[in-house]
């Protein structure tokens, strides 16, 4: 491979984007923009320039809290063969095709970036009317079932945070302020599932359970998904023993396929 710094051909600010993207995956956890600039050897304005840019396209994500950055949804998509997640989706398929078989809805299999979820696996329910989420789509934390089992695992603090960089409405049904978000998140870690009801989408609901790593923290979630036809109060009320058993089975399996990566 050529040296970057030696090839007059290349564009110098997509090669520095590009540094920063590599850098940011072997450091694997959050930095600062004083970190990175040093790590890259930019100054602090250009490094700042390009992380703006990158985070507008998704491949970095700042997190409002300590402001620091780390790698995006975007960056997961293109890199979705990384072996973690590859993992995940191998010890994870077997439990979604089953939840679908026993369900008949569509099982998805999530991951969070930022203020972001990422679907990253997906098994389409049998039915004529389905509702299908494409694998690498990223939708918001606080109307999705996927996001919200995903916000389980966070404190109301944060919650506050993702709050303040506002919650867009997208149907009537949509929470749109801190303390709605708090108090309902607050409920799913009782109960121990979420819902969506139309919240998202119009003529949709979900169903979702959060999915723990080895350190019992929340790793990634687990949603079934269809036509508010299909899912009224009282299937939704049975379907939640199976949503949050396969989610337990899969935390139970990731627990042992490669304990480094969860």
């Amino acid at each position: 491979m050529k040296d970057p710094a030696s090839d007059s051909t290349l564009v110098r600010a997509v090669s520095r984007a590009l540094t920063i993207l590599t850098v940011m995956a072997r450091e694997e956890s959050p930095l600062g923009l004083v970190a990175i600039s040093r790590l890259v050897d930019l100054d602090p304005t250009t490094t700042h320039r390009l992380l703006h840019t990158m985070e507008a396209h998704g491949f970095v994500a700042q997190d409002p809290a300590d402001g620091k950055y780390s790698l995006g949804i975007q960056a997961f998509q293109i890199g979705s063969s990384v072996t973690h997640v590859s993992v995940l989706r191998q010890v994870s398929r077997p439990f979604l095709q089953t939840l679908m078989e026993r369900t008949g809805e569509t099982a998805n299999l999530a991951i969070r970036g930022g203020n972001q979820v990422a679907y990253v696996e997906q098994v389409t329910g049998t039915h004529f009317l389905r509702t299908v989420t494409e694998v690498g789509r990223s939708v918001p934390l606080h109307c999705t079932a996927v996001g919200k089992a995903l916000l389980m695992g966070v404190d109301d603090a944060e919650i506050r945070q993702i709050a303040g960089a506002g919650l867009k409405r997208y149907t009537p049904n949509t929470i749109t302020s801190a303390e709605a978000l708090a108090t309902e998140i607050s409920r799913c870690r009782k109960q121990g599932y979420t819902v969506d009801m139309e919240e998202f989408e119009s003529g949709a609901r979900c169903l979702g359970a959060p999915i723990m790593g080895a350190d019992g923290r929340v790793f990634c979630a687990l949603s079934i998904s269809g036509p508010v036809t299909r899912m009224p109060i009282e299937r939704i009320q049975t379907l939640i023993p199976m949503i949050t058993k396969s989610a337990a089975e899969i935390t139970q399996t990731l627990k042992f396929a490669n304990a480094s990566f969860f």
